[in-house]
């Protein structure tokens, strides 16, 4: 009596019902532990002319010289998809050992295809599918993916030079990167930048912004949720952005706007490398490289307690700091030439690119909204010209008017009437260095009016006059 397992129950079949499913098969061969035939079937005996009567009970080596069999029950190894030479065929076999009670008692072999002609057919259409299954994952890769690399940080001023190796060295780390800057200055940019130039960049990169998420909904967003943990639940449940970032990058914006609650949450995924979805009750692991960016000053939200000091430790490990716009004017030139080119493809324009005299009147603003405010400007400008046209002053007349002519400055109060560039930027340049100066003597007025040389009166005026918040 033989036995057919059929999933966890095994079923009594008899010697006619084996032989025959035997029979249906190609190039069946049964040995026993001393490489002896007990077995063959029809098919492959006519195949390589011999009586089957005859073979059984020979060892396998009589029949087939160049034959495995032999190999298998001494090894007890099995030998998958084996190339079989035999009068100048070649046929691609199975050759398993077999076992009862643990017990090698023999081995089997069946022919998987019986000739290599119909294994070459076959071998193409699994990498057929192969190759589709791979365009498949690429195109889905590339919805995911960074979508700037380094190489649209425009400029060339030494602040740019130092980002970019900067970038180069975080993207060759593991460590998470927090990204600091003013509002507008590319902070994205450099996180998309890392993830591309990193080990990484094959698999996804995933974006949230802490402050556009309400914090009733934030740890959903991050973590997932099982089916029916709360009221709205989607049925079967969701990823959270941790899974969805497995062996990734995960970038969290405007990071010190999570909420508490959350930021704690956040600390043991980094601690124990895993999360537990909302309404879950188990642990799915998960590595991804964590990049967080702010404009905020994190070492003041974490004395106000707004900001939890040990996640803050977890998250500060490379910081980069990308610089304003206004301390990297050399740059104006190349980075209006690179919107115009986007703003071309993106507004079905046909700006050529904008002139010299164009460029220098833009670099004596001091861009407080940085690059976003750049684009904005520059992109008014561009709805202005004509088809083929360049970008000339005379394109940014309600620039020069509201930022120049009327003498407004960054922070938003007139400094006089007509044309006073001379005074603006003396007045811009002294708020500057008094702000500086404070930040350098940690607040002390005594220390800041010694290093200007100047009377801490006549400091303390300068300050009111200038609207310096202290």
């Amino acid at each position: 009596m033989s036995y057919l397992s059929l999933r966890s129950n095994p079923v009594a079949i008899d010697g006619e019902l084996a032989e025959l499913v035997f029979e249906q098969m190609h190039g069946v061969i049964i040995v026993d532990t001393s490489a002896r035939i007990l077995y063959i079937n029809k098919q492959w005996a006519d195949l390589i002319g011999v009586d089957r009567n005859e073979s059984v009970g020979k060892h396998v080596k009589e029949v087939l010289p160049s034959t495995k069999m032999d190999i298998i029950v001494e090894t007890g190894k099995p030998m998958n998809s084996d190339l079989f030479e035999f009068k100048g065929h070649t046929y691609v076999c199975k050759r398993v050992p077999l076992f009862k009670d643990g017990k090698l008692i023999g081995a089997f072999s069946c022919e998987i295809f019986e000739n290599m002609e119909i294994a070459d057919e076959f071998i193409k259409k699994i990498k057929k599918l192969s190759d589709e299954l791979d365009y498949y994952k690429n195109e889905v890769r590339k919805l995911r993916r960074a979508n700037y690399s380094i190489d649209n940080i425009k400029g060339e001023s030494k602040t740019i030079k130092h980002l970019k190796k900067q970038i180069y060295n975080a993207a060759a780390s593991n460590s998470t990167v927090i990204v600091q800057g003013e509002t507008g200055t590319g902070k994205e940019l450099v996180a998309h930048s890392i993830h591309d130039l990193s080990t990484r960049n094959i698999n996804n990169f995933i974006k949230l912004n802490c402050a556009a998420i309400p914090s009733e909904l934030i740890e959903s967003e991050l973590f997932g949720y099982e089916e029916g943990s709360f009221t709205g639940a989607k049925k079967g449940g969701k990823q959270g952005i941790f899974e969805l970032a497995h062996m990734g990058s995960l970038f969290l914006d405007e990071i010190c706007d999570l909420p508490l609650a959350a930021q704690a949450k956040l600390l043991r995924v980094l601690q124990e490398k895993e999360v537990n979805r909302i309404g879950g009750h188990r642990s799915v692991p998960v590595d991804v490289r964590i990049i967080t960016a702010t404009n905020q000053d994190m070492e003041k939200m974490v004395e106000e307690k707004k900001f939890r000091e040990d996640l803050y430790y977890r998250l500060h490990v490379i910081q980069i700091l990308v610089p304003p716009l206004r301390d990297r004017k050399e740059d104006i030139g190349p980075l209006c030439r690179s919107i115009i080119d986007k703003l071309n493809y993106n507004l079905n324009m046909r700006v050529k690119s904008i002139s010299d005299r164009a460029v220098y009147m833009l670099q004596k603003h001091d861009w407080p909204g940085n690059i976003r405010e750049l684009q904005n400007v520059i992109e008014r400008a561009m709805n202005k010209v004509n088809y083929d046209d360049t970008l000339e002053e005379l394109h940014f007349d309600e620039f020069k008017e509201k930022y120049l002519e009327r003498g407004i400055t960054k922070y938003g109060k007139k400094s006089g009437k007509g044309r006073r560039f001379l005074e603006n930027i003396v007045t811009q340049t002294e708020r500057e260095t008094i702000i500086r100066t404070l930040k350098l003597n940690a607040g002390n007025k005594t220390k800041t009016a010694a290093h200007l040389n100047i009377s801490r009166p006549l400091l303390y005026q300068k300050i009111k006059r200038l609207g310096i918040k202290t």
